[in-house]
């Protein structure tokens, strides 16, 4: 049986293989059924660490998953907003290619 402290040790390495870009790690996470548009307690997802990153693989393994590229973290950032504020240039594209908007 897994305790509640297991569970955030899991947690917490999830959202360290996408901010790592560990991407093949993090398809085995998501293929063991961790949901792919997993949040923290701030309202980043996966897409969103990956995005602040710049993990490109990683953003686009996320998207081609169905990652909700519209979810905003409790600072008001989604992906897209992550991936320009750090210069991301190819993860901005990815995410505009797979139909994140600026939002005004």
């Amino acid at each position: 049986m897994t305790g509640p402290d297991d569970i955030i040790t899991i947690a917490l390495r999830v959202f360290e293989t996408a901010r790592e870009g560990r991407t093949a790690e993090l398809v085995k996470y998501l293929d063991a059924g961790v949901p792919v548009d997993f949040t923290s307690p701030n309202g980043d997802t996966l897409l969103i660490v990956a995005s602040h990153q710049g993990h490109l693989d990683t953003v686009q393994v996320l998207l081609d998953r169905g990652a909700d590229h519209s979810r905003v973290n409790k600072l008001g950032d989604t992906a897209l907003d992550s991936a320009l504020m750090q210069n991301h240039d190819e993860v901005a594209r990815a995410l505009l290619k797979a139909g994140a908007v600026l939002e005004p």
